[in-house]
């Protein structure tokens, strides 16, 4: 048996939610996030540059230490 549901329009939905504070994602797009967004990509651009260089030189040496051990 199929659940009954009761199909509002959004905004006689809105009008009846009782809520101190809303939030959502539609809602905290702007000129503001955007620039919080850009922020955060390029500090985690820079992190992951950091673990790559350090990857590779853990690599290097490696092959540093196994070519001189043999």
């Amino acid at each position: 048996m199929k659940p009954k549901y009761t199909y509002k329009k959004n905004r006689n939905l809105l009008k009846n939610i009782n809520f101190e504070y809303f939030e959502t994602y539609s809602l905290q797009r702007g000129e503001k996030l955007e620039k919080k967004i850009k922020s955060l990509e390029s500090e985690f651009d820079k992190i992951k540059s950091k673990t790559d260089r350090n990857e590779t030189l853990k690599n290097r040496l490696s092959e540093f230490h196994s070519s001189n051990c043999q």
